[in-house]
């Protein structure tokens, strides 16, 4: 059994290929070089951040209302459904 365990594959630890890239791609989205200066400064993450938050936030209540008037819809169903049944 150990000589089947010793050719199964491995995950890779570090990233490679196209992801790698997109990752460094994101984290780079936010910030930029200021000339002169030669700092890497934040610019607006944290409301990039926060408009991602109300964005969830908005998501969720659209859900929920949905959800609300769906089961309102298969109730009223459900009651239809008896009557042509019975």
């Amino acid at each position: 059994m150990e000589s089947v365990n010793s050719y199964l594959p491995e995950p890779s630890l570090s990233p490679t290929g196209m992801f790698n890239g997109l990752v460094d791609l994101v984290s780079q989205l936010g910030k930029v070089s200021v000339p002169g200066a030669g700092v890497v400064q934040d610019m607006g993450f944290a409301s990039l951040l926060e408009q991602q938050r109300i964005q969830q936030e908005r998501m969720q209540k659209i859900s929920m209302i949905s959800n609300i008037e769906k089961s309102e819809h298969e109730a009223k169903m459900a009651a239809i459904h008896n009557m042509r049944v019975s």
